[in-house]
């Protein structure tokens, strides 16, 4: 019968398998991009400042910076809200204690955010969603911040996902030292090797170490303590069914976000990275020719008579060389070749090929979020600037609120809530569900998009009233400003409730409807008095009944 530990070996080896036909294109990528990235071997640790050797031009990897960072400072911006909470009945939105308890929710998951490490690992998630189309981070119960947040890196994870195409497995290879294994309370079932290794002292000693994330078979929501998802820690040479620890989690503990999905891979496609490794590869080699033909310029290979070989002869500009009277008769001293390099046309061609890998990591686009004042900054502006760059990001901004912002968002809320941190829902949230509104920057631009629609409506039906004015009829003036004020982002209690608005409405309608009766008696008993059809009696009563009405109040 096959044990644990070997069922979970041979599920991390199917998927090591799954993921090579990946790997070449990565670490190309990797190499080019992001050199410091990357984790195949044990060996790849704290080795990220030798791996800068192949990169002549650093266009790609300035290009990723901007992109990452403007996705910061568009997506998940710390210096402004990038989401509301909200319920998915809209009336319920009307009660106070519900707009309070989703408020102080707010706040207190926004503060969970700033006092955790989220803000230093999403650049790096960014990054490698951008290059190599996919992005990994861990995000686990932490005592002092309620939660911790790792970001990994390609080659030491591997995902599987479901029959819906969601990522809900995670395997994943790292390096542990010995001191570390010691400190989680693991050593008891370390191998032989690792117990070698602490009793000997040497605690900065590396060892390997597989993690598998995966819904548990056997859960049993019933039943007290049985978790969603099992989680075992083990090394690949564990023969015997002992695991270094094992658990699990209520939800899944990560997120897999992807730039895109092409049929049913598992890991991402078609990223900037993907599409600008051949232009990039070019521009290595066109800025080593550059620089090459420099050298050759200023100092060309050079031929000379056999009698030369020991003169000294200098090469720096004003020196002067002495040779003796023998040598000066027949030695001659001239460069081996002469190279007609034109390299305006060599760095026209490097500007075009810079431009291009620019172009697609959407650096003008980033560029401007990242260094403009965030604070100035409306979602307005960017859909006005770059409507077209953002109709393109659309699917990739979908994807990330699906594979990365909702999990994510839920993942803290369920631990905050279980930490105690979170204030208890009110009555009329009872069974009641919740659902995320993203308001970052790019979320509201990209919904501004649709603004241009109900504008040229408007227009247009205003341009027909002119020539038939009952065409007015048929717009819902209030479901537009609600549909307006949506797609830009606006806070949602500028606009007053449908209850409200009827109650307003009433009372104007009363007001005016009194208004008139007011000048329809005035104009009767003037009309009266002027004619002399009636006694004295008659206008008395008149005037009595317009005095009391002077005195109605709205």
């Amino acid at each position: 019968m096959e044990t644990a530990i070997q069922y979970h070996s041979k599920r991390f080896e199917a998927l090591k398998k799954e993921r090579q036909s990946f790997e070449s294109k990565w670490t190309a990528c990797s190499e080019l991009m992001m050199p410091t990235r990357g984790r195949y071997q044990m060996q790849d640790v704290n080795q990220g400042g030798e791996r800068f050797g192949n990169v002549e031009d650093e266009t790609a990897m300035m290009a990723r910076r901007a992109m990452s960072a403007g996705m910061m400072a568009g997506i998940t911006s710390p210096a402004r809200p990038w989401f509301r909470l909200m319920t998915a009945d809209p009336a319920m939105m009307e009660y106070y204690p519900v707009k309070t308890y989703l408020n102080e929710v707010e706040q207190q998951l926004r503060l969970i955010f700033a006092r955790s490490n989220l803000y230093q690992v999403l650049p790096n998630l960014y990054d490698e969603m951008g290059v190599i189309g996919t992005g990994a981070m861990m995000m686990l119960e932490d005592y002092d911040s309620v939660v911790r947040f790792t970001g990994l890196t390609h080659g030491e994870y591997y995902v599987a996902t479901d029959y819906r195409g969601v990522v809900d497995t995670l395997y994943r290879r790292y390096p542990m030292t010995v001191g570390q294994i010691a400190q989680r309370g693991w050593m008891e079932n370390a191998t032989a090797q690792v117990k070698r290794l602490h009793e000997r002292g040497e605690q900065d000693a590396w060892v390997e170490v597989i993690h598998g994330i995966e819904p548990n078979k056997q859960h049993r929501p019933e039943q007290p303590g049985s978790w969603a998802w099992v989680s075992v820690y083990f090394q690949p040479e564990q023969k015997e069914n002992q695991f270094l620890h094992r658990g699990g989690y209520a939800q899944f503990p990560a997120c897999v976000p992807r730039w895109n999905v092409a049929g049913g891979d598992v890991y991402g496609t078609d990223c900037p990275g993907f599409q600008a490794l051949r232009i990039t590869r070019a521009l290595q080699v066109e800025k080593k020719e550059k620089l090459a033909g420099i050298q050759k310029q200023v100092k060309p290979p050079l031929k000379g008579s056999a009698e030369l070989k020991a003169a000294r002869i200098s090469h720096i500009p004003g020196d002067i060389t002495y040779l003796p009277q023998s040598a000066l008769k027949g030695a001659v001293l001239e460069p081996l070749y002469h190279v007609p390099l034109n390299l305006n046309d060599l760095t026209r061609e490097i500007a075009e090929s810079r431009q291009i890998v620019e172009h697609i990591f959407y650096k003008d686009l980033f560029l401007m979020l990242a260094s403009s004042d965030r604070r100035q900054m409306t979602a307005r502006e960017v859909e006005v600037r770059h409507e077209e760059k953002l109709l393109m990001l659309g699917p990739v901004l979908e994807r990330l609120h699906n594979e990365l912002l909702d999990p994510l968002i839920d993942r803290v809320f369920a631990v905050a809530q279980s930490a105690g941190v979170l204030p208890d829902p009110p009555e009329e949230l009872a069974g009641q569900e919740l659902r995320v509104d993203y308001i970052s920057i790019l979320a509201q631009a990209q919904q501004a998009v649709g603004t241009r629609a109900i504008e040229a409506v408007y227009g247009f039906a205003g341009e027909l009233a002119k020539i038939e004015p009952g065409v007015l009829d048929k717009l819902d003036a209030d479901e537009a400003l609600s549909a307006y004020s949506t797609m830009l982002g606006a806070p949602a209690n500028i606009l007053r409730s449908e209850a409200s608005v009827k109650q307003k409405r009433q009372q104007q309608a009363a007001l005016l409807q009194q208004t008139q009766q007011m000048q329809q008696l005035q104009q009767g008993a003037e009309m009266a008095q002027t004619l002399g059809d009636v006694d004295m009696q008659g206008v008395g009563e008149i005037a009595q009944v317009l005095q009391g009405a002077a005195h109605v109040q709205p």
